[in-house]
């Protein structure tokens, strides 16, 4: 009955969604002025430069390049963005509190 108790409530703990499980979490890039803007159900909670002022010019290679942070709605939001292996083209995650809450990759174009 107890084991019946526990796996009842441990299956419910682990049932619960994520609070941002059902945010719109979206990105835009600007490389012609190396800028990232995150959005979070439209509304704009991290601006700023893909890099710092002492860090390489782009394509950048860390992982981590310059963490960018906001906030939305009293939680903690940031950004690190980098580049994808082999293809080249930028990418952002967003942490939400901590956590992973989205990957945004940006799919480079060439001019024709």
């Amino acid at each position: 009955m107890i084991v019946l108790l526990f796996a009842t409530t441990l299956t419910a703990c682990a049932a619960q969604p994520r609070l941002f499980d059902d945010w719109r979490i979206s990105g835009a890039l600007d490389l012609a002025h190396s800028d990232v803007r995150i959005f979070i159900n439209g509304e704009q909670v991290v601006h700023g430069p893909l890099r710092g002022q002492d860090s390489p010019p782009l394509p950048f290679s860390s992982p981590a390049v310059f963490p960018l942070r906001g906030e939305y709605r009293g939680h903690s939001i940031s950004v690190a963005c980098g580049q994808l292996p082999y293809t080249a083209d930028p990418y952002c995650r967003v942490y939400v509190d901590g956590q992973m809450a989205k990957m945004l990759s940006f799919y480079l174009q060439e001019a024709e």
